[in-house]
């Protein structure tokens, strides 16, 4: 092949086009050649293949495995108090794993004062233990509305949200419970469950 044609150097075109293994995976513009292109599909690839077939680890008042749930705060047809579900020292649960995400929630219990109305959760995240409040106006939690039935709830309900550095982040979480006069009773006990990842090398 020759060198240069028409002017331009042919082994820069390729290796600016085509990349070599040392790429990072990118899809910016500026970087993606397809060599990053293609780390990058294999990287997500593999995100999603370990979300689906991993093992899920749960949570409850005193860390992974407690058997007291979670009791969360509700106001007057309002946000209820924020209550810390997990500190930076709760991960990583199995060894080397480097980045984790909650991934479902269990009423444990409800009270009959709300079974079966509408509630509004947020959880969010932060490497500060009073972060919750910046977290929300950064952007930097997810949401869940679901109708809890008193002492009767048997499935699980997902939880969508970033995959998170493990040994880093707070979890916060407060409720909603719309059309409820509580004001700082706790009607709802929640256990929650988290997968956990090791980044591949792509």
């Amino acid at each position: 092949m020759a060198e240069w044609v028409n002017g331009v150097s042919v082994s820069a075109e390729i290796n600016t086009n085509v990349g070599d293994i040392t790429d990072a995976g990118s899809l910016a513009a500026d970087t993606s050649s397809v060599v990053a292109l293609a780390r990058k599909g294999a990287k997500e690839a593999w995100e999603t293949e370990h979300h689906f077939h991993n093992v899920e680890r749960w949570f409850g008042d005193g860390g992974i495995a407690s058997k007291v749930p979670f009791a969360i705060a509700c106001a007057d047809d309002d946000w209820g108090a924020w209550t810390t579900i997990m500190e930076p020292g709760d991960t990583p649960v199995k060894s080397g794993a480097t980045h984790f995400d909650a991934h479902r929630i269990f009423w444990e219990d409800v009270d009959a004062q709300v079974d079966l109305k509408p509630t509004r959760y947020q959880i969010a995240w932060s490497t500060a233990s009073d972060g919750e409040a910046a977290a929300v106006l950064a952007g930097d939690y997810t949401e869940i509305i679901e109708s809890p039935q008193n002492n009767a709830r048997a499935d699980p309900t997902a939880i969508i949200m970033k995959r998170l550095a493990t040994g880093t982040y707070y979890l916060f979480m407060r409720q909603w419970i719309m059309g409820i006069d509580a004001d700082g009773e706790d009607p709802t006990h929640i256990f929650y469950g988290i997968h956990e990842y090791t980044d591949p090398d792509v």
